[in-house]
């Protein structure tokens, strides 16, 4: 090779040092590039190259993970935890697992929230609902337009994933060439929910055990091939799964269905839970409290925590959540009992409670600033965490 690293000992100080060997660095990685670049990998190779592509061998730099797409959550709190710096939400190009331990914990309820988002995006969206019980009433709530949702009922696993791979084929084809660009068409594919699921096996009325372990098995089998075209495009490809009990003596009571596969996978693993019912000044119920805690996450630190409302008649309070956000991360300095000094990006001092604090915020029109000063909290990686959340009746007073 023509390329030769320059002889160290000559080098007088390491300062120096390290400029030769980033200079040697630079100058061996542009001839590895110019050599492989575009090139079959090896002749043993060649058929498979011929049908997925040449070496695409580039610096990381250039690399397009697709980090500039994003489709919000509906709530600002979940979407900072989820990636602190912008775009903020669900990065495109990633498989995400919502589950919960127990049912009825909110799952269907965010994932709704989340294609209603991708919809606002102009993105294609796409429910595979096996369970049947998509309420379209309840999904015009949380804000989706029926007239743009695709709708089927598979509930054979093997048919559910050549069904993502027709769409995920047709829509590469609406790919830009700026991928910079902060809307683009994309695709948004829903399964609700895996465990309604069944192998073509199982459901020709095969009457043998280990069917726990087929769909296992099937899982791991479909999802390399899932993953194969959901980082190369513009696809966020959810998975709605429910907790089952474990019979093994150690370690986490429940577990999901469909093996480990899905949980190795998954870009973002996401667990719903309902902490409490919301009531109005009449105290009648109107809705519930969410929790939703990040167990996995490859684009920020895991473990971050997020809760807000969610009202039966109009989805997801966004900006009320944003109170507990600001006193999680002690941007909301607690000053009298019930009041709290807010200190703005601009230098300024907004006094609230938590009652008055959407009404004083939209009549202040402050409502840019507070945002801003919650991105940059994330940004500095003040977010709610699991393991130092502030209690509900912290000392100094009530809210």
């Amino acid at each position: 090779m023509p390329l030769v690293l320059k002889n160290i000992a000559a080098v007088s100080s390491p300062k120096k040092l390290v400029e030769v060997c980033r200079g040697d660095l630079d100058r061996l990685n542009a001839y590895l590039l110019s050599k492989t670049a575009g090139k079959d990998l090896s002749a043993k190779v060649r058929g498979k190259v011929k049908n997925f592509g040449p070496n695409k061998t580039r610096l990381a730099s250039e690399a397009n993970c697709f980090v500039d797409f994003a489709v919000s959550t509906g709530s600002t709190n979940l979407d900072l935890i989820i990636h602190r710096e912008p775009p903020y939400g669900i990065p495109a190009g990633s498989i995400v697992e919502l589950f919960s331990d127990d049912e009825s914990q909110g799952k269907s309820l965010l994932l709704e929230s989340i294609i209603a988002q991708a919809q606002l995006l102009y993105w294609t969206t796409k429910l595979q609902d096996p369970e049947g019980t998509f309420d379209r009433p309840r999904g015009q709530v949380m804000g989706i337009n029926l007239g743009q949702l695709l709708y089927d009922d598979l509930d054979i696993i093997e048919f559910v994933f050549s069904d993502f791979r027709h769409y995920a084929r047709l829509i590469q084809g609406k790919m830009p060439e700026n991928m910079k660009l902060r809307i683009a068409p994309g695709l948004l594919y829903a399964l609700d929910t895996l465990s309604a699921t069944e192998t073509l096996r199982e459901s020709e009325g095969e009457e043998k055990d280990g069917f726990n372990t087929q769909m296992a098995i099937m899982m791991s089998r479909k999802m390399r091939g899932t993953m194969r075209y959901v980082r190369r495009q513009p696809i966020i490809f959810i998975v709605v799964n429910q907790g089952r009990t474990d019979v093994t003596r150690y370690g986490s009571p429940t577990t999901t269905a469909g093996g480990k596969a899905l949980k190795y996978y998954a870009r973002l693993r996401m667990k719903c839970k309902f902490i409490g019912a919301v009531h109005d000044e009449n105290n009648v119920e109107i809705g519930n409290r969410m929790r939703v805690t990040i167990v996995k996450n490859k684009v920020s630190p895991p473990f971050g925590v997020a809760e807000f409302d969610v009202h039966y008649k109009t989805g997801i309070q966004d900006k009320p959540s944003w109170f507990w956000f600001l006193k999680q991360v002690k941007a909301a300095k607690h000053r009298s009992k019930g009041i709290y000094d807010i200190k703005l990006p601009d230098g300024t001092l907004f006094s609230c409670s938590k009652g008055t604090f959407v009404s004083k915020m939209e009549k202040r029109g402050l409502t840019d600033q507070i945002r801003k000063l919650m991105q940059d909290c994330a940004a500095s990686g003040r977010v709610p965490m699991l393991r130092r959340m502030v209690a509900k009746d912290d000392e100094g007073g009530g809210e």
